[in-house]
């Protein structure tokens, strides 16, 4: 109990807390960490290290070999990122490229979040946000830095509705074929109301059925 600070100065550079004979906290004062160890095994441990202007790594180790040291972060409320640099990033450790990058968007006036292939990320996925003219459109767009082989593909396990506001278009642009595969028949509708039917007959017969009204 002491009214004003209280101070542990180490001339030997760290601070313990120890379990019986067993280090559990250490305060290294000389390369300013906080490191907690397993009690059942102090080679698995967590720490926290404070380096040049203030650069903070949090660390997990499991000694055996293994990749058990998992890192989980149970919050009750709200989880806030605030990033001066504009952009936060999830790393690949083994070869320490980003894999998905996250952009507030400040200078460019776009937000994105870009997906990275793995053996190259040259290659990628991209959903983008806004421009520096006001714009809130959303953009989707895959990248092959050396090909055209950045498919997209939408595996859905359900029905797939898309709507646009009223009186705005869907425009689907193909350089080559605009391909319908339906399995049974291809339905022309207007607000729901059912006008006509693409079904297929023998041979390479294409039949236009009108349902309701003229076509």
């Amino acid at each position: 109990d002491a009214d004003g600070d209280i101070t542990l100065d180490a001339d030997g550079g760290n601070v313990t807390m120890n379990d019986g004979s067993t280090t559990v906290f250490d305060f290294d004062t000389d390369d300013p960490t906080l490191k907690i160890m397993d009690d059942a095994d102090t080679n698995d441990y967590f720490s926290i290290g404070v380096g040049a202007s203030g650069a903070t790594t949090f660390t997990t180790v499991e000694n055996g070999g293994g990749s058990s040291a998992n890192l989980d972060i149970v919050i009750d409320g709200l989880i806030q990122i605030v990033s001066t640099a504009f952009t936060v990033s999830i790393r690949n450790q083994a070869n320490d490229d980003d894999k998905i990058i996250f952009n507030n968007g400040m200078g460019s006036g776009i937000t994105s979040m870009r997906m990275n292939c793995f053996a190259d990320t040259g290659d990628y996925f991209k959903i983008s946000v806004g421009d520096l003219f006001g714009s809130v459109a959303t953009t989707i767009s895959t990248v092959d830095d050396d090909g055209e082989g950045a498919d997209l593909i939408l595996n859905i396990d359900g029905y797939v509705d898309i709507n646009s506001a009223s009186g705005e278009d869907i425009t689907l642009d193909a350089d080559k074929d605009l391909i319908l595969d339906g399995d049974e028949f291809i339905k022309l509708k207007d607000g729901g109301t059912h006008y006509g039917t693409f079904s297929k007959g023998a041979g390479t017969t294409l039949t236009l059925t009108a349902t309701a009204g003229n076509i």
